[in-house]
């Protein structure tokens, strides 16, 4: 209840690394933080207080744009690694 919907994207691909590395440096600590959080609630067992909960207004695509930007450029890159060089006789 206290993560955004990006929080919850796999960190182990690769265009999603390089999204968060091109993230402003206080969205990527305000993200290690839910995500800390989280994780130490769950080993506690207990539940978020309800006035740290992620509001449906709150829960913005904060991450969407930049993973959207690396797979346009990878689609790029692949499109264009595939040309063929032939030489003139």
């Amino acid at each position: 209840m206290g993560l955004k919907w990006d929080d919850l994207l796999m960190e182990e691909r690769e265009d999603v690394q390089k999204a968060i590395s091109r993230l402003p440096e206080r969205e990527q600590y305000d993200r290690a933080f839910r995500i800390r959080t989280a994780v130490q609630q769950s080993i506690l067992h207990k539940g978020l207080p309800k006035d740290q909960w992620v509001t449906p207004e709150q829960d913005t695509r904060y991450m969407t744009p930049y993973v959207l930007q690396v797979e346009a450029e990878n689609n790029e890159r692949a499109y264009y690694d595939n040309i063929e060089v032939e030489r003139k006789k």
